[in-house]
């Protein structure tokens, strides 16, 4: 076997091992990291037939993946297996453009687990594929930059293992283990500008757009851009005008040609994101600060000490948990800043460590940044843990080599372990909380356990009765059993999260297409997705904005505004039961409301009203029919014209009660329409039934006795085109939300298609990039 392949196959080998051992119980034992049982799902309790799965404790501190990532990607795994890329989502809000939701990595190579294996394994394997690639960047960058094996291989545990990626297991991962990638392939640009290395690089930074997450791919690329001034200015050619402009062009034409590979992606996202979304960060997100008290920054240390306790009502932890990094991984950072390496590469990012920790508590010397655009716009916080495990575990790796290296080592060890002893101590003293002295002191003997072994082997190394090699696998071994005691058990046993569900099938046998609400956390937003049903409900963080502001009008007065913490989801509120929003959900088909069998005493008390919602199945949850929903499809004979949105509100309340017979169409007058409807009834028997409902296209067949407008109860979005009889005509706003076109007396077939064109051209930038590329790479050194 070459030489030059033994190391990364002994280091991959290596590093599978470790993960196994990690997590034994989803390796060998058949638990699972999903989380689908952490929040309600189908059942207030979570996934349906699972209420004796359910762990003591949620082994992740975020639980945003069971919401989002599991019934939007099982969504379109669906459809994949059918051999058909969904541009659009139909099931949450009345539709929206999940081709336009980058977060969700439709594209992104290791989500492929979950589009392409079954259902109930496929989530592991993404999450244990993102630990193993994880590492084997980490210690690939470690090496591209000259430390020893020993070194990377403390990079890559203290990384793999640490609190970011253990517990925040949500999309934002697949973009923090691409973060060394974006090192790699910038610091082999400066080494060896060629155009083939443009094209390498160019690839990577597509990588990291494909990973999906918009807010950590604009921090870890500031990052990278900090990151690569560095290099160049730490290199001897710096003093070059010329190869400092050069430089910089190399850099532009990677991130050029790293967005031309990624449009097909990225179109789609900033054609909707500028246009046709809403989210609710306020301006000022970028000066938001952890929540946590400034004393628990301890649980960066040990995470022990803290009580590891869940809120059963809202699945939250009520101690901190999150952003571990270890008690090794911080004491070999420490020692990395006692010795110069790699022209003062330590000191570089032991400072943008000690900005993004400062910024994270809020520190007033760097909470400026927050009011800096774009910076204000992205929730800094909670979107910089990752960098801190990065970084604290590149630093760990160089402080590995400082360990076996400077003869001090053993006394800036013992400095570290005295520091940190007195603060666990002055903790144990001051800060418990009632009741909770035990567990403190169960974890305050763990972490003076650990420091006295980091100490010891210092110790024994600089004496020289252990030799340099057994010291550092010694290191090696305690920076991997600390990390391993932190990871949490109790995961529950592999299942289906989308296994049949009673009144799920109810729904699905409805003679005709009918929209549901769950309400008081039964069907929760976003479970009709993996389900393939209709629901009114969404969580996102992108909400489709013609539909935030039907809420806002029509549903709940101002329910969504762009504030701190402020909703992005429309889940949970009992609208269906109350008659003030009823035509409104009449219009959209919300036909079914979905709830706890136990209510509260005011909707037990609504439900005896006559035009109540009537309880028609019972299994685990209520599920009530409302009288009068509409069909997904009907036929209106009467329109108003108005083209202004803001005065359309106003006449869209004053016709709520005969939307079966007249809607509003937000267009300029057209006398033609007008004139065809003139003398046709008020209602006749004309009728619409949808044949074909698939999330790229819709078709109706309609039987048409007068001229009439045909109503799809689905979102309007001006990249859906119309077609009647093979021929297009003009898709109409209406009642605010929805679409309808206009059909002349007779039988036709409209078919609704979405075609958005930003993908497509996306999708074209996107090849030829890739043949650019190509033969970029291919071509021969000159």
């Amino acid at each position: 076997m070459r030489k030059n392949c033994k190391e990364p196959l002994i280091v991959a080998f290596l590093i599978l091992t470790l993960i196994a051992i990690s997590f034994y119980d989803v390796v060998l034992l058949g638990h699972t990291f999903k989380m689908t049982l952490s929040r309600p799902q189908a059942l207030p309790t979570g996934a349906y037939g699972q209420e004796k799965n359910i762990p003591p404790f949620i082994p992740a501190h975020n639980m945003e993946s069971s919401y989002i990532d599991e019934p939007l990607h099982e969504f379109i795994a669906k459809y994949f297996r059918q051999g058909i890329l969904p541009l659009w989502d139909p099931h949450q809000a009345a539709g929206f453009p999940i081709i336009g939701m980058m977060q969700l990595g439709i594209f992104y190579p290791l989500n492929f687990f979950l589009f392409f294996l079954p259902q109930a394994v496929g989530w592991d394997f993404l999450i244990l594929s993102r630990f193993i690639v994880g590492a084997l960047l980490g210690y690939w960058f470690m090496r591209v930059m000259g430390f020893q094996k020993p070194s990377a291989l403390a990079t890559a545990i203290a990384f793999m293992l640490s609190g970011p990626m253990v517990l925040f297991q949500y999309a934002t991962a697949n973009d923090d283990i691409l973060l060394f990638l974006i090192f790699i392939a910038l610091e082999y640009l400066l080494r060896n500008p060629s155009p083939r290395q443009i094209a390498l690089s160019g690839a990577c930074i597509a990588l990291v757009f494909f990973a999906g997450h918009g807010e950590h791919y604009f921090l870890n690329n500031i990052y990278g851009f900090l990151f690569f001034c560095f290099r160049l200015w730490t290199r001897e050619e710096r003093k070059t005008v010329q190869y400092v402009r050069k430089s910089f062009l190399n850099l532009f034409a990677v991130y050029a040609l790293g967005f031309g590979l990624a449009s097909v992606l990225l179109f789609p996202f900033l054609r909707n994101f500028f246009t046709e979304f809403w989210n609710h960060h306020s301006p000022d997100i970028g000066l938001e600060k952890a929540w946590v008290p400034t004393s628990w920054a301890l649980a960066m240390f040990n995470p022990l000490i803290f009580k590891k306790a869940l809120t059963p009502e809202t699945f939250i932890y009520s101690e901190y948990w999150g952003g571990y990094i270890g008690i090794v991984p911080i004491g070999l950072a420490f020692l990395s800043l006692f010795s110069r390496q790699k022209q003062k590469l330590n000191y570089f990012f032991a400072f943008i460590l000690f900005l993004v920790v400062s910024k994270y508590f809020g520190l007033p010397y760097i909470q400026w940044i927050g009011k800096v655009f774009p910076f204000n716009y992205c929730n800094l916080h909670t979107h910089s843990y990752h960098i801190t495990a990065v970084t604290v575990s590149i630093l760990a790796g160089m402080g590995l080599e400082t360990a076996m290296t400077n003869a001090k080592s053993f006394k800036i060890g013992s400095m570290y372990s005295l520091a940190l002893g007195l603060v666990f101590v002055l903790y144990l003293i001051f800060f418990p909380k009632e009741g909770e002295l035990t567990f403190a002191m169960k974890g305050f003997i763990t972490g003076m356990t650990i420091l006295f072994i980091f100490t010891l082997i210092l110790g024994l190394k600089e004496k020289n009765v252990l030799k340099q090699s057994v010291a550092a696998v010694l290191l090696l071994t305690l920076l991997f059993g600390e990390l391993f005691l932190y990871i949490h058990r109790g995961r529950p046993k592999r299942f289906d999260s989308f296994s049949k569900a009673p009144y799920i099938e109810f729904i699905k046998q409805s003679p005709e297409r009918a929209r549901s609400f769950g309400v008081l956390f039964a069907f929760f937003s976003n479970t009709a997705s993996g389900y393939q049903v209709d629901d009114l409900g969404i969580v996102l963080l992108l909400l489709p904005k013609r539909f935030v502001k039907f809420v806002n009008y029509f549903l709940l007065e101002d329910y969504f505004k762009k504030a701190r913490q402020a909703k992005s989801s429309l889940e949970v509120v009992p609208i269906t039961f109350f008659p003030e929003q009823k035509p409104y959900l009449d219009m959209l088909n919300v036909k079914y409301t979905v709830a706890p069998q136990n209510l509260p005493p005011i909707l037990t008390v609504r439900l005896k009203q006559p035009d109540a919602p009537r309880l028609i199945f019972q299994d685990k949850v209520n599920m009530y029919e409302r009288p009068g929903a509409f069909s997904r499809a009907f036929i209106v004979h009467r329109v108003l014209f108005e083209p202004d949105e803001t005065r359309s509100i106003d006449k869209i309340k004053e016709i709520s009660k005969a939307f079966d017979k007249v809607a509003l169409l937000q267009a300029e007058t057209q006398s033609g329409i007008i004139n065809e409807l003139v003398g046709t009834p008020v209602k006749d028997n004309s009728k619409a039934q949808i044949t074909r409902y698939s999330p790229n296209e819709v078709i109706v067949t309609a039987q048409m006795e007068n001229a009439g407008f045909l109503v799809l109860g689905d979102a309007y979005h001006p990249d859906w085109k119309a077609y009647v009889n093979g021929k297009p005509v003009h898709i109409f706003i209406t009642n605010f939300l929805v679409r309808s076109v206009f059909l002349p007396k007779g039988e036709h077939e409209v078919r609704f298609v979405f075609a958005p064109m930003s993908f497509y051209y996306g999708l074209i930038v996107s090849m030829i990039s890739l043949g650019m590329a190509l033969i970029l790479i291919l071509k021969r050194r000159s």
